[in-house]
């Protein structure tokens, strides 16, 4: 769900930093509400709608940030959290390209849906970046938030923002870190497949 501040709206893109940063927000003193997005059309048993958009909500004037991160990141962490978590089967995505080895599961995107992500992060910020008024970077996650604050004009506790330890970084952990390395070829075809999102946001 999106977070409600009292001068801004952060937007939750999956798998970038989101559950850090409303750790951080709560730790920072800045009261927040969390808001339910609409019920998609497309509505199935079981579905959850923690991720809704700015179109699902209206902003009513508030300052928007969401996070972004580097595509070839984001691919290890969305298959390292759903080998922990497990696939969800009313996911049609995870039904059709997830498997228990990485490199097959990146294959099989950057085959069947090319620009994956660079759709998802579309979804959130606009085609051109723009949908929101501030896009951070999960690898400078910390900065990033606070410059987006500062810009919202919020007040909050920089100190306490900053000693929140990282969370929910299944693809760092030893397990499976060894089980999802990139072969040359495939981190080409996935930087090639999520070319949009590199150029758009500076990874290139």
């Amino acid at each position: 769900m999106p977070l409600v501040l009292p001068h801004s709206i952060f937007y939750h893109i999956p798998k970038t930093g989101g559950t850090w940063v409303r750790a951080a927000i709560r730790a920072a003193g800045i009261p927040a509400n969390e808001v339910c997005g609409s019920v998609p059309q497309n509505d199935r048993p079981g579905s959850a709608y923690f991720h809704a958009t700015p179109s699902d909500i209206r902003p009513q004037g508030r300052f928007s940030f969401a996070f972004v991160r580097h595509p070839l990141a984001y691919y290890q962490s969305y298959w390292a959290y759903k080998m922990r978590r497990g696939p969800e089967d009313f996911n049609a995505f995870d039904a059709h390209h997830m498997h228990n080895d990485f490199c097959t599961f990146a294959w099989s995107v950057v085959r069947d849906y090319p620009g994956w992500l660079s759709d998802t992060y579309a979804r959130y910020a606009g085609q051109d970046g723009k949908g929101v008024r501030f896009v951070g970077k999960l690898e400078q996650l910390a900065d990033d938030l606070v410059a987006a604050l500062r810009l919202a004009r919020e007040r909050f506790d920089e100190t306490m923002l900053r000693s929140v330890p990282p969370v929910n970084e299944a693809s760092a952990l030893p397990g499976f870190r060894e089980r999802c390395r990139y072969t040359r070829e495939l981190a080409e075809a996935v930087c090639e497949s999520e070319k949009e999102a590199m150029t758009l946001y500076g990874y290139e």
